[in-house]
């Protein structure tokens, strides 16, 4: 009697990171750097943060630009897709401006963010609610898809009814 062999392919991580913290700069400027507590890297060079993920991006001169936060991740290398789910926040420091959502995409070629599900964006001026949202991937401008809810402007707390529907926050 022959041994069989296993011919089944392993489609795990081919490489585990732990405490991983990665710099991508440009001209010897750093211009994003990523801290993950857990990286699987795959095969087909998709990687996975399975515990989380934080990317901070800065601009030409070092000062914090944005930041994306999220509870899990999936980037798909090779449609330049990546996914994040759980509590996801999304801050542009310079707008002063910041997106919560429980799902957003980021399509790295279009250098756009987008959202499917519910959003939250407070700024200074406002809060605004909504389901679907697209934005630039710094989150500089962005439009709800779907506005709902009141809009709590900030200088008063008051609550104002607007023209939800029509309102795109750029």
């Amino acid at each position: 009697m022959r041994d069989e062999v296993d011919t089944t392919r392993y489609a795990g991580p081919i490489l585990e990171f732990y405490n991983n913290k990665m710099y991508y700069s440009i001209d010897a400027v750093v211009r994003v750097e990523m801290n993950a507590p857990l990286r699987w890297l795959y095969e087909n060079r998709n990687q996975e943060f399975p515990k989380g993920i934080r990317l901070d991006a800065f601009d030409e001169f070092g000062h914090k630009k944005v930041n994306m936060v999220a509870d899990y991740s999936y980037w798909d290398e090779t449609n330049q897709l990546v996914r994040m789910e759980g509590h996801v926040i999304v801050t542009n420091y310079q707008e002063k401006q910041t997106l919560e959502t429980p799902r957003l995409f980021w399509d790295r070629k279009s250098k756009e963010i987008y959202s499917d599900t519910i959003v939250r964006v407070t700024s200074e001026a406002a809060k605004l609610y909504g389901i679907g949202m697209r934005a630039k991937e710094d989150f500089s401008r962005y439009k709800i898809l779907e506005p709902t809810g009141p809009i709590r402007l900030a200088e008063d707390d008051s609550i104002g009814i607007a023209d939800t529907k029509n309102y795109h926050g750029l």
